[in-house]
């Protein structure tokens, strides 16, 4: 039992640590990051803190929480007012469930352990496919027919948008050549984190370089993006991790943490 309730408490602190270590993270990102840039590590940090509440809670228990997280960033996004200011402590109230519902909602998939064997999932991901591009046509109609407060439907539609790319994405995943043709998007995820703040950095040199009008940002993003999936690419094919995930795990786990491939021994036909 205490060897129990050890392993619990030693998760907890690993868990504290590691959001800890995002937060400093997120301060130093505030401090370079170029004007408009949000940042969003502290966020993610100070609300993964309220996370820890929902870690003994069983799977169906976070699936409800979750959906009631979601129900409350629309309803309280769509209690704005149409015409005039937007009403302070709802906008909050609504930003905030809706980044705290999407942090639930991995992680109550993982409770489900939807991303094992998803590719044998494919019948139910399409059946969900068809319902939200069904119910994204309905709510394109009932916008035109009538009057819907702007903060509600955006609200409702990032949710839908970002579920028909997600299962879209796993749909096209299962050809081989799509796997290929996508595969250094793999590897700029497995870096996210060092992508993310290089980005900001990569951003404030590029706007001394090209002047910042709407097509130079576009072409400046793409350019940005490349470098980054280039690197990432490079740089995995050596190291196990990024830099930036390297220092973090080390310090989560208070460690060193070795990094560098071993190199597979040449065997002689």
């Amino acid at each position: 039992m205490n060897r129990s309730k050890q392993k619990v408490s030693k998760r907890y602190f690993l868990f504290f640590r590691r959001i800890g270590f995002l937060f400093v993270l997120g301060l130093i990102h505030t401090f370079y990051a170029p004007p408009g840039i949000n940042d969003v590590l502290t966020v993610y940090a100070v609300l993964g803190l309220f996370m820890a509440m929902f870690f003994k809670l069983n799977k169906w228990s976070n699936f409800i929480v979750t959906m009631m997280l979601i129900a409350l960033s629309i309803i309280t996004a769509f209690c704005q007012p149409y015409y005039g200011e937007r009403i302070e402590w709802l906008t909050i109230l609504s930003d905030l469930s809706k980044w705290f519902s999407l942090m639930m909602l991995g992680f109550t998939m993982g409770q489900f352990k939807f991303f094992e064997n998803i590719y044998g999932k494919l019948k139910y991901v399409s059946m969900f496919l068809l319902v939200i591009i069904c119910t994204y046509v309905i709510l394109l109609f009932v916008r035109t027919s009538i009057d819907i407060t702007p903060g509600g439907f955006e609200n409702l539609e990032d949710y839908i948008v970002s579920s028909m790319m997600f299962s879209i994405l796993i749909i096209i995943l299962q050809w081989d050549r799509a796997k290929v043709l996508l595969s250094p998007i793999k590897f700029y995820g497995q870096m996210s984190l060092t992508n993310y703040l290089a980005q900001s950095a990569l951003l404030i040199v590029f706007s001394y370089i090209i002047s910042i009008v709407p097509i130079n940002s576009l072409i400046m993003c793409f350019i940005i993006h490349a470098v980054l999936i280039a690197f990432s690419t490079v740089w995995l094919k050596f190291y196990n991790m990024g830099p930036v995930e390297l220092i973090l795990r080390c310090f989560t786990y208070w460690s060193i943490v070795p990094n560098q491939k071993m190199k597979k021994p040449f065997v002689a036909s």
